[in-house]
C-alpha cells in the first residue's frame, strides 16, 4: 500500500491474477480462514518482505525434499550417505533430477545445459575444497544455489559462496 511494503489480501489476489496465477488467486478467495483474517473493509495488511521470505523458504524446502527423494533412490544402487564425483553425472541424469532442472530453468530445452552447468558448478566447488565426494546436504545446497539462485550464468567461485 503506497510503497509501505505492505499490501492487502485483495491486493495479493489482484497481483496473482495479473501474473496469471489465477488458480492461486481463486484458492485465496475460496479460503474462508485466509479471508476472515484479511478481509475488506478494515482489511489487515500483509508484509510483502515476510511473504516473499516465506515463499522462498517453502521453495527451498520443496526443492530439498525432491533432491532427497532422488538421492535416496539413487543411493539404493550405490553406497549410502555420499555421492562421489564419478557418480554425479548419473545422479544429475536421474528423471526426477532432470525434472527439477527443467522446472528451475523454465524450459525443457535448457535441461542439458542446466545439468552440464550444475555439474561444472559442483565440480568447481569440489576442486576448490579438495572434496572427492559430497554428502547430501552439501550437494542439495550447491544444486539449490546453482539452479534456484540464478547462478547458472554466474561465474563466481562455488566455494566462495558457501
Amino acid at each position: 500500500v503506497g510503497n509501505s511494503g505492505f499490501f492487502t489480501a485483495t491486493d495479493l489476489q489482484t497481483v496473482l491474477t495479473d501474473m496469471h496465477y489465477v488458480e492461486i488467486s481463486d484458492q485465496i478467495s475460496s479460503s474462508c480462514r485466509f479471508l476472515r483474517a484479511h478481509r475488506h473493509p478494515g482489511e489487515s495488511y500483509i508484509d510483502y518482505v515476510a511473504l516473499a521470505d516465506s515463499v522462498t523458504v517453502r521453495q527451498e524446502r520443496l526443492f530439498e525434499e525432491s533432491i532427497w527423494k532422488s538421492f535416496c533412490f539413487f543411493q539404493k544402487n550405490y553406497m549410502a550417505g555420499c555421492i562421489s564425483l564419478t557418480q554425479l553425472p548419473r545422479f544429475l541424469h536421474e528423471p526426477d533430477v532432470r525434472s527439477l532442472v527443467s522446472f528451475a530453468t523454465d524450459s525443457s530445452d535448457d535441461v542439458p545445459d542446466g545439468i552440464q552447468g550444475c555439474q561444472k558448478f559442483v565440480r568447481k566447488y569440489c576442486d576448490e575444497t579438495d572434496a572427492a565426494e559430497l554428502e547430501f546436504f552439501e550437494l542439495a545446497a550447491l544444486m539449490s544455489r546453482y539452479l534456484m539462485a540464478g547462478t547458472a550464468s554466474d561465474s563466481k567461485s562455488a566455494a566462495g559462496k558457501r
